[in-house]
């Protein structure tokens, strides 16, 4: 009785740090993805680039424009060359 009851607590217990470490791992991973370039407006256009996407030509033109947009704001890019 006492083995069972041993047995019990003790997967308790492990469930409880499993969860627990499920949730920190979610939390870290939600942190980090909300620093990541990804959010930033020019890495994520940036995404034309990639050459399993490039046979979508509408959506990359759109890209493409809101890219050459950014850095014409940032005056890396003269208007007239974009």
């Amino acid at each position: 009785m006492k083995a069972v009851r041993k047995k019990v607590s003790a997967d308790k217990q492990l469930l409880y740090f499993r969860l627990s470490s499920r949730n920190f791992l979610k939390a870290v991973v939600a942190k980090l993805l909300n620093k990541t370039a990804i959010q930033y407006p020019l890495a994520n256009n940036l995404a034309f680039l990639n050459p399993q996407l490039i046979s979508d030509t509408d959506k990359n033109k759109t890209h493409l424009k809101s890219v050459l947009h950014l850095l014409v704001q940032c005056n890396r890019v003269a208007e007239s060359e974009s």
